[in-house]
């Protein structure tokens, strides 16, 4: 058995291959799991004993595999996992052992028929010895992560004995501690509909939060792992767990935020409150936590970034989370769900003695205007009924300001007022549009060496786009200069991002003015023409030819047919041209697209070419790419034999059968 998963963990393609065959094979033989249990207690190296663990789980996942023991064999399973469990000097093979034995649990639970692991977790849990302590409360973990129902017949006496712990220790940030924090975060659906569990939860809450203060000292990673606690609970069916000590938790996590020196600690607790403001926006209100909580997310808004052109505000992937992000992301939740008039008067507290300053830094100017530009969405109702001239009038100076810093703050800010602020902001096109022109003037003028300018161009397109979405055909009276600016920054000498940005301008100012757009139509298609006809461009200019292609099928739906019409045919050609040369996802979807939008202008005329479009698309329907083998060790490992569909269903997850059980 040792020989064939060391193949299976080799880096050769051959050895796996060979492996997974010899490895279904033996699986099917009546020596499989006594063989996997001596490679597991035997074998010298980590990666085969851990593999062996997971194929045990794995098999015994289904109900049947277990049943088919006799007796005396399950007996002596039993006891020879939990004598693993203990020696195991690894980690990782620890952890895998501890999840085989919550596999188990399952089955032999709730039949009563394995009070050993009871007695187990009783004397280690309670034990006077450190080490002995620290492993019943790790096994714990996993098996309340792994197997929770079985243990729901014993909720109450496990919630007291790791409350009871919690209190007795005196380090708070050993790992007993953390273990017991992991346990109560793994064990809390069980409080659903149990008010004893409720408020015996409730009342550990303050000594969580101090073994969360403690690990964020001392360690951490583990610091964050223990914030999900708080998690499990913002969701309305466990608030009632943090409400009675919503004020220690709100001043717990802002000071982490404001002292860790973890940027991950700070970035969770503040994740925390924004989650808590999209759960139960109204327990900020009490306390004056509201006023606690805006003058900490003010405070990060005015820190200096490590590049003042590069700063971002927003992220759509929690793992380029910042503490800038997080902040901007949890005023946004509070302004999404919180009454304006609740939320208005202190964010004004914040900005106007700001703006009064004579000499207020950039910085504190960035966070002015990124403070309006994030509540213009959930405050629209208010801002544009009430203080509409006052925000414009604000951010009106920002898009001028001097300093690059607190200039792309008032940029994303307009762009995000012609978001949310319709209709009433069209209205003040007048007095915006000319100054963002004369800032793409400037970026015109700034970037001919070829350089890259920073996110200010991305928020200075972003604010146009948004303006020519909304004014249509109002934008008409500024097309001349906004197409001029634009065509010329679509083509070199400017830097690859900034074209990039300004064939989408061109796109989005074609679906606004729709056949106003056709004085410039043959400049807009030469600029156009430097990108699409080049076949197989270089992989860091792909994107400026999908852009392009975007732009010709805006162009071709918006224009009128009766003016695309005489370059319908070629267009189509050309898709197709780009089909055939290119495997390039992003352009083929983008060629997809162009036909699509042709043929509004073709109509029945576009039949003729579907003979040839349609193959291509079947093919693109048909493709499924192709796994590549790995031999990362990974609990997710394709074990042959057990992973085959036609096999037996593996059982229900607990995650599932916690609503099916009460207490």
């Amino acid at each position: 058995m040792e020989e064939i998963l060391k193949k299976l963990l080799s880096n050769d393609k051959e050895s796996i291959d060979q492996g997974t065959l010899e490895l279904k094979k033996v699986l099917t033989e009546p020596q499989a799991i006594p063989a996997l249990m001596h490679t597991l207690s035997s074998s010298q190296e980590v990666g085969v004993r851990q593999y062996s663990a997971v194929i045990l789980k794995k098999l015994f996942s289904k109900s049947a595999s277990w049943e088919r023991l006799k007796k005396n064999e399950k007996i002596n399973l039993k006891a020879n996992i939990l004598q693993l469990l203990i020696s195991e000097p690894e980690k990782n093979v620890k952890k895998s052992i501890a999840q085989l034995i919550g596999t188990i649990v399952k089955y032999e639970i709730p039949s009563g028929t394995w009070p050993e692991i009871l007695q187990f977790l009783q004397n280690s849990m309670t034990s006077g010895n450190r080490d002995d302590k620290e492993l019943g409360f790790y096994t714990c973990s996993i098996l309340l992560e792994t197997s929770p129902v079985p243990f729901l017949a014993h909720a109450v006496s496990f919630t007291l004995l790791f409350t009871g712990t919690l209190s007795s220790l005196p380090d708070k940030a050993c790992p007993v501690a953390y273990f017991v924090v992991l346990c109560l975060t793994q064990f809390a659906p069980a409080i659903k509909g149990n008010k004893e569990l409720t408020r015996t939860y409730s009342e550990a809450v303050p000594q969580v939060l101090e073994v969360i203060k403690a690990l964020s000292v001392k360690r951490p990673d583990r610091a964050v792992e223990t914030l999900d606690f708080l998690f499990e609970f913002a969701e309305r069916e466990g608030m009632g767990v943090l409400l009675p000590k919503m004020k220690l938790i709100i001043n717990t996590c802002l000071d982490l935020v404001v002292n860790s020196k973890s940027e991950e600690v700070k970035i969770k607790s503040l994740s925390f409150i924004g989650t808590l403001a999209r759960a139960r926006v109204k327990a900020l209100l009490k306390d004056n936590l509201l006023n606690q909580i805006l003058h900490t997310l003010f405070s990060i808004m005015c820190s200096k970034p490590e590049d003042d052109n590069l700063e971002e505000y927003f992220t759509s992937d929690p793992e380029d989370d910042t503490l800038i992000t997080c902040a901007c992301e949890t005023l946004d939740y509070i302004a999404m769900n919180m009454s304006p008039l609740a939320l208005m008067q202190p964010v004004m507290n914040l900005i106007k003695p700001i703006l009064e300053k004579p000499n207020n830094s950039p910085y504190e100017r960035k966070a002015v205007y990124l403070c309006l530009g994030i509540i213009s969405q959930g405050c629209s109702s208010y801002v544009r009924a009430h203080l509409l001239e006052q925000f414009v009038s604000i951010i009106f100076k920002g898009i001028a300001d001097p300093e690059p810093v607190a200039r792309n703050a008032a940029l994303f800010t307009i762009g995000q007022f012609a978001e949310h602020l319709q209709p009433e902001i069209s209205g003040k096109a007048s007095e915006i549009l000319p100054t963002l022109i004369s800032q793409l003037q400037q970026v015109q003028i700034k970037g001919s060496s070829g350089e890259r300018l920073g996110n200010r161009v991305d928020r200075l397109f972003y604010a146009i786009e948004r303006f020519a979405e909304n004014l249509e055909k109002g934008l008409t009276p500024y097309a001349q200069e906004l197409i001029v600016y634009t065509i010329q920054l679509a083509s070199p000498p400017y830097h690859q991002h900034t074209r990039e940005l300004a064939l989408g301008a061109i796109a989005t100012i074609a679906g606004a003015m729709k056949e106003d757009l056709l004085p410039y139509f043959e400049q807009i298609l030469q600029v156009l023409r430097q990108y699409l006809s080049v076949q197989n461009p270089p992989k860091d200019e792909i994107q400026l030819q999908v852009e392009a292609l975007d732009a010709l099928a805006m162009l071709s739906r918006s224009i009128g047919p009766q003016n695309f019409e005489a370059l319908a045919v070629d267009t189509v050609k050309l898709g197709l041209d780009l089909l055939v040369s290119t495997d390039d996802p992003d352009i083929r979807k983008s060629s997809y697209g162009l036909f699509s939008s042709v043929s509004t202008v073709l109509k029945q005329n576009m039949s003729p070419m579907l003979a040839t479009i349609v193959p291509f698309m079947l093919k693109a329907l048909g493709d499924v790419p192709s796994s590549k083998s790995s031999n990362k060790f990974s609990e997710d490992f394709i074990i042959p034999n057990l992973d085959d569909p036609k096999n037996e269903t593996e059982e229900d997850s607990d995650d599932e059968e916690w609503e099916d059980h009460g207490l």
